[in-house]
């Protein structure tokens, strides 16, 4: 199963809530360096033979042999900054693809929330108000947790380095394009949600071992690496009979 399988990726992202246009074109940031996205976007970048790939709601096939997320869960995008404006903007534009959204000013809200075991990434801003994006990706690092794409008003090439280093998937300065945030955002979910189904496979690979008796994990290893069960049997000091009982 590839990642189009996954995701149940198509269609493109041409239709946009025409009442919000202007909040995600206009709008500044608090650093003052300009709007979210380009002004233009909305001509530059979602033509209607753009081609940007639409995430479902609900994908319909997110698990391999009944391991992973169930049919019907809902990709998550988080977001969090401390500008409300960016939030909001932000939001709009992830929600007219069909991916549902949650939003936060801090860091310590995101770290406090309970993320559900579905496909998700992680649109952090560089510059929060308790502790930096660089310092909450790396309080997160080693753990289960969605991709990050990091978004600044401050770029630079240290710090995007740095970023990308550890694991991020895209690294962008304000203003970016809808098209630059949503292939981002697109990739992340794509990633996560094949590990998640890694994950699972391998929890209930590691179940079914528990449950194994010690003869039979004896057993194991010997038959895996391709042994005959009478060379099983030998190696194990037991007749050949008794070696089939155990490998059933």
């Amino acid at each position: 199963m590839n990642t189009d399988d996954v995701l149940a990726l198509g269609a493109t992202c041409t239709t946009m809530h025409n009442g919000n246009r202007n909040s995600r074109t206009a709008l500044g940031n608090s650093a003052g360096v300009g709007p979210v996205f380009e002004r233009d976007v909305q001509r530059r970048c979602c033509p209607p033979d753009h081609g940007i790939k639409r995430p479902r709601a609900a994908a319909q096939d997110m698990t391999i042999d009944g391991y992973g997320p169930k049919e019907g869960a809902q990709s998550i995008v988080f977001v969090v900054d401390d500008d409300p404006s960016v939030r909001e903007s932000l939001q709009d534009l992830m929600e007219s693809c069909g991916l549902r959204t949650i939003t936060f000013e801090s860091a310590g809200q995101y770290l406090a929330y309970s993320r559900p075991n579905v496909p998700s990434c992680l649109i952090l801003d560089m510059i929060l108000s308790d502790i930096t994006g660089l310092d909450l990706q790396k309080r997160v690092a080693g753990t289960n947790h969605p991709p990050i794409v990091f978004i600044t008003g401050r770029g630079d090439i240290p710090t995007s380095v740095r970023a990308m280093k550890f694991g991020a998937i895209d690294f962008l300065t304000k203003p970016f394009s809808e098209d630059d945030i949503l292939n981002a955002v697109q990739d992340a979910i794509a990633r996560d949600a094949e590990a998640l189904l890694r994950r699972a496979a391998l929890a209930d690979l590691q179940q079914r071992y528990s449950l194994l008796t010690t003869r039979e994990r004896e057993v194991l290893p010997l038959v895996v690496g391709g042994l005959l069960n009478k060379q099983a049997g030998t190696a194990l000091g037991i007749s050949e009979s008794t070696l089939q009982i155990h490998r059933r």
